[in-house]
């Protein structure tokens, strides 16, 4: 049911491509200058995620940008790179993705590296959903102004829910992605949550798509989510490039570096992904549609 993925692990993980790293840098400047990245709000946002507590927002949104954003962005395409042969949606001439759960964007930032590295060039519509709007606005700040000049490319942002967004969808996509979001879900109700977020995903997905779910197994609740049957790790290295980057943005500490382990499932049996118990520190649930809907 499962299989285990062998990545080329020589080959270090994909940094942000220069002019996506210029708008990273640039849409977190200003917000240094507007007060709201500091030394303390960065310590503040590692502090909240260390005790299991979802970050505000709306207040820390720009120091969990400065912190996860470029290890998610290498965490999304290093999964993209093992999944693309068995999930067939993802050749097709018009890419339509649904980021849930989307932040400033590093997940369809990924998605549009990894067609470049692809060397392919398709119309690719963005469906980008998150229920805090200072996070959109960063969005439009950061990955927005880098993909505003690929012509092919087009962006649709809405404020709402992801369980709300797929409830009252009725598009099809061919890659839907949550990195971060599941380990939101209330503890008291993360089973039961898990397993209804992939029920209401699967109908969304065309025949050969892909689901890329990436959450974190550490200290918090969503352990019990990630199904852990094997994969890989990599770290995202800290470069004298990213520490001239917070030396500039006045910051003594690194964006994080990742950890990362993937997983492919090629049944429909969802609800056992949310059953079992995960042991890694991060972890990937890759599901392959062949076109069953529920």
């Amino acid at each position: 049911m499962y299989s285990k993925l062998q990545p080329n692990l020589k080959r270090p993980p994909q940094a942000l491509p220069k002019e996506l790293e210029d708008a990273w840098f640039h849409a977190l400047l200003a917000k240094s200058k507007s007060g709201l990245l500091t030394e303390a709000a960065v310590s503040d946002v590692v502090t909240t995620i260390r005790v299991g507590r979802r970050p505000d927002y709306s207040r820390q949104g720009a120091a969990f940008t400065y912190l996860y954003y470029v290890a998610n962005f290498a965490k999304v395409l290093r999964a993209l790179n093992c999944v693309a042969a068995s999930a067939t949606a993802l050749r097709s001439p018009t890419l339509r993705v649904l980021d849930l759960g989307c932040g400033a964007g590093a997940s369809s930032a990924a998605v549009i590296q990894w067609l470049h590295q692809q060397h392919r060039n398709p119309k690719v519509e963005l469906t980008l959903v998150d229920s805090c709007i200072e996070q959109l606005e960063l969005f439009e700040s950061l990955t927005g102004q880098w993909i505003s000049k690929f012509s092919t490319i087009t962006a649709k942002t809405y404020c709402d829910g992801a369980f709300q967004f797929l409830s009252r969808s009725e598009q099809k996509f061919d890659l839907i992605l949550a990195s971060y979001l599941i380990c939101e879900v209330p503890a008291e109700s993360t089973v039961e949550s898990t397993t209804a977020f992939l029920d209401a995903a699967q109908p969304r997905l065309v025949s050969g798509g892909a689901s890329i779910v990436i959450d974190d197994g550490g200290v918090s609740h969503s352990a019990s989510i990630i199904t852990n049957l094997g994969g890989f790790t990599f770290d995202y290295p800290k470069t004298r490039y990213y520490l001239g980057r917070a030396q500039q943005l006045r910051l003594s500490q690194m964006p994080k570096a990742c950890t990362a382990e993937v997983y492919v499932n090629r049944t429909h049996n969802t609800s056992r992904i949310a059953r079992r118990n995960a042991r890694g520190l991060a972890a990937r649930a890759v599901h392959i549609s062949s076109g069953v809907t529920g």
